[in-house]
């Protein structure tokens, strides 16, 4: 069984392309995030870095608020209720009114809801994506980082391998030398 904590923390998940399953970001408690040390791979440097940018956290939440918008923008407006007390009895052909009381309500022409309702639904979708770009914008630095640093590690491997062998042939060298089986010119 996996001990690594599980990459969405509030369950949201998205299909990608091609029925491809899509982990989404949700903040939440640092409590789960990997610790890193030696033996980390690339993906718990990935989920590290995923759940502790601060800059992808907030593009998550634009695009949550922006899942906020759409049922507000399907709705109607909101009703207005007026009330209204007259100084003096204003005098009206039903008679004398002391105060008014009234209750509004519009209705926007048909198929303007579900035109506004469409336009948040892409505004939210185009906030997604900014989201899914600055998560690859990231993934792609955290990799830049990562394979760098194993090529300077295999790098430093090779430079200690060449030292331990050069050290070796100056003993090899210093030992011919000393018994006199090594040329002197």
């Amino acid at each position: 069984m996996d001990a690594r904590p599980d990459f969405t923390r509030s369950g949201f998940t998205a299909s990608g392309g091609q029925g491809a399953r899509v982990e989404i970001y949700a903040p939440g408690a640092r409590a789960q995030l990997p610790s890193l040390g030696q033996d980390s791979t690339l993906a718990d440097y990935l989920q590290y870095a995923a759940l502790n940018n601060p800059g992808l956290e907030a593009a998550f939440h634009r695009w949550q608020a922006a899942l906020e918008k759409v049922p507000q923008a399907r709705a109607l407006p909101d009703p207005r209720l007026t009330y209204a007390h007259f100084i003096e009895e204003v005098e009206t052909r039903v008679g004398p009114q002391e105060s008014k009381l009234g209750l509004m309500q519009k209705f926007p022409w048909f198929g303007k809801r579900r035109l506004r309702g469409e336009a948040a639904w892409e505004a939210a979708e185009a906030a997604r994506e900014r989201y899914e770009a600055e998560k690859l914008k990231l993934f792609f630095r955290v990799k830049d980082a990562y394979y760098e640093y194993a090529y300077l590690a295999g790098a430093v491997r090779v430079v200690q391998q060449m030292k331990s062998l050069v050290r070796q042939l100056e003993q090899v060298a210093r030992t011919r030398y000393t018994v006199g089986a090594a040329p002197q010119a």
